[in-house]
């Protein structure tokens, strides 16, 4: 099935018809005997995409028959994107424009008012979880405090973990270890679209890579509950604390951070290659080929990370806002963060004498800051514990520097699985 939404696809082969004959005439004889094909006149086919994990799919199924414009500029952060009425305009010229729907409010207002020909929506791609599952669920301090979700993760991958409960209630988490069980902690608005990812098999990963050609992409997800999580839960207020703070994605209660899980980002290799062979049929193969090679090599990392992070399931992973909830729940981690999915809230002290009180009780000796985000709180609270305090990269925008440097997705998720073996905590 194609996930894209085509705005106005079925008008592409009137408007050639049209323009034949005007290009027969202005080229004559000599045109029709030896002009060249007509993607060569055309020339790459013009992708736009709004944040830089979409740009690596983008390029990687295109290579050379595309020109991939990315509307998040280098060392730019996509969470507080505005775009100029040039870039705005780009979104309507673009053949094909990939986006996360919700997740950069900008970029969505372009597309609604541009109407691009074909748009593929991560959105309507892959089965997003909800925030108070990844670990990302936002709360006010002062009005609402921790509901007890799970921080475990794992994908129902059978990590086995041995935290003795009553101690992760005292932490506001509670570690599920079944689907029923994680269907009983979380949020009454997110049980039917947990519900729909645990009969969908996606929680039978358990890292078999052969899964990723048998995804059925068509989830009919809505993610548009609008759900107020932060105010509407009636969950008791007993265990005092919170996780986070509000974020500024419109994501409905939903975690968008999916490209930091290899397989996520691997499903929207073949939505894009169907997109790219709606504007260039001819080329379909290549790119079905460049999809199923970027799928291979997303795997590979996957198992990478798989192996390598065996040892660490169950470890407490402390960073400074919620963006690694689905590398978490991949992986068997257990993501905290200093402060939910909105990384730009100063949290307060009563959330940092938690967080310290949290590292000491799991044995915290690496706390982890982002790539575009201040390291000031981080390295503040690493200094009082004595501990270490290291970056560790999102993927929402590459550097300038980075692109000197030839990085891409694999080599910094790969440099990150280094940050994170040599920072993690053996529980």
């Amino acid at each position: 099935m194609i996930l894209m939404r085509n705005r106005r696809l079925a008008a592409l082969p009137a408007a050639a018809a049209l323009l034949a004959p005007l290009v027969l005439a202005g080229c004559g004889t000599e045109a029709a005997a030896g002009a060249p094909a007509a993607d060569e006149a055309r020339g790459p086919i013009r992708v736009l995409t709004s944040f830089y994990p979409l740009q690596f799919v983008a390029e990687q199924v295109g290579g050379d028959l595309v020109d991939v414009d990315n509307l998040t500029p280098p060392g730019g952060d996509p969470h507080f994107l505005e775009l100029s009425p040039a870039r705005t305009r780009d979104v309507g010229e673009a053949d094909v424009v990939v986006t996360l729907t919700g997740f950069i409010a900008s970029v969505d207002d372009a597309i609604e008012q541009r109407q691009p020909e074909i748009v593929v929506d991560a959105a309507e791609i892959v089965q997003l979880l909800p925030a108070s599952v990844t670990g990302g669920h936002s709360h006010d301090h002062g009005h609402s405090h921790s509901h007890g979700h799970d921080h475990s993760h794992g994908h129902g991958h059978g990590h086995g973990h041995s935290h003795d409960h009553s101690d992760d209630e005292e932490h506001g988490t509670h570690y599920p270890s079944s689907p029923d069980e994680l269907l009983e902690h979380a949020n009454p608005e997110d049980r039917e679209a947990l519900r729909e990812l645990i009969e969908s098999g996606a929680e039978g990963h358990e890292h078999d890579h052969g899964h990723s050609e048998d995804h059925d992409h068509s989830h009919g997800h809505d993610h548009s509950h609008g759900h107020d999580h932060s105010e509407e839960h009636g969950h008791s207020e007993e265990h005092g604390h919170s996780h986070g703070h509000g974020h500024s994605h419109d994501m409905g209660g939903y975690d968008p951070h999916f490209w930091l899980d290899p397989i996520l980002l691997a499903e929207l290799a073949q939505p894009v290659a169907e997109a790219l062979s709606q504007v260039d049929p001819e080329n379909a193969e290549v790119f079905a080929a460049n999809a199923a090679d970027l799928v291979e090599r997303l795997e590979e990392l996957d198992a990478k990370f798989a192996e390598a992070l065996a040892p660490f399931a169950g470890a407490t992973m402390i960073t400074n806002h919620t963006a690694f909830g689905y590398l978490a729940y991949r992986y068997g981690l257990n993501q905290v963060g200093i402060t939910g999915l909105d990384h730009n809230i100063e949290p307060s002290p009563a959330r940092m004498r938690e967080i310290a009180d949290m590292a000491r009780h799991y044995g915290v000796t690496t706390l982890f800051y982002e790539t575009l985000v201040s390291p000031r709180v981080v390295n503040a609270l690493a200094g009082d514990l004595g501990i270490n305090a290291v970056v560790i990269d999102t993927l929402e925008g590459l550097t300038s520097a980075g692109i000197e440097a030839g990085d891409d997705y694999i080599s910094i998720m790969l440099r990150n699985l280094e940050t994170l073996t040599e920072g993690l905590a053996v529980p």
